[in-house]
């Protein structure tokens, strides 16, 4: 995983993608879906789950075998990433932990005729990327014989700096060290970009 986020394209790709001059590695999740498992995940932005601020902030997603809707293909609501901060749900629903004061995201999983929604079929190695604004969530693994085990790697440009966010659940690193508009240079944060 360290070789995936340190050593790889993703760093110099982000850095191309955010026209930045550094990129800081933020964190990895690997998210599995059984054969079966039809819960889906809730469309919810990244941005309120994170301890960081500013435009230049991704996740980059890629699935370790064949997606689609069937098997839990992600899907995008297009120019989303315009909307305001909403208060980050619990994933597996639209249900939040504590709103923080922020708005409850719309019910977009009972109304996806309403939204410009647009899901991506992937093969093993294909990069979806996404700016932590973009609302975006993934149906459940209807089928009965393909898992969905995917990792996403989020990366941050030279813009982002340290926010201690309320609405971030415990789980999602924070440096101690940094205070709210530091630059995220750290170790919790490492620059990955350009390489030393």
């Amino acid at each position: 995983m360290q070789r995936l986020a340190h050593e790889s394209p993703l760093g110099e790709l982000a850095a191309q993608l955010f026209g930045a001059a550094k990129v800081n590695f933020l964190f990895d999740q690997i998210f599995i879906k059984q054969p079966g498992a039809n819960t889906r995940t809730a469309f919810h932005q990244d941005w309120g789950y994170f301890h960081v601020d500013g435009e230049q902030v991704a996740s980059f997603w890629t699935a370790a075998e064949p997606v689609g809707k069937d098997n839990g293909a992600m899907g995008y609501v297009r120019g989303s990433h315009r909307w305001d901060l909403h208060a980050p749900n619990v994933f597996v629903g639209q249900a939040v932990r504590d709103d923080n004061g922020l708005p409850t995201l719309p019910d977009i999983e009972g109304n996806e005729d309403d939204y410009d929604i647009v899901y991506f079929d992937v093969e093993p190695g294909d990069v979806i990327v996404h700016n932590y604004r973009l609302a975006h969530g993934s149906r459940g693994n209807t089928s009965l014989d393909r898992p969905r085990r995917a990792i996403s790697l989020r990366f941050a440009g030279d813009d982002a700096t340290a926010l201690h966010r309320p609405s971030a659940p415990a789980e999602f690193p924070v440096d101690p060290e940094l205070r709210d508009g530091d630059p995220l240079d750290s170790t919790t944060y490492p620059v990955v970009w350009p390489r030393t």
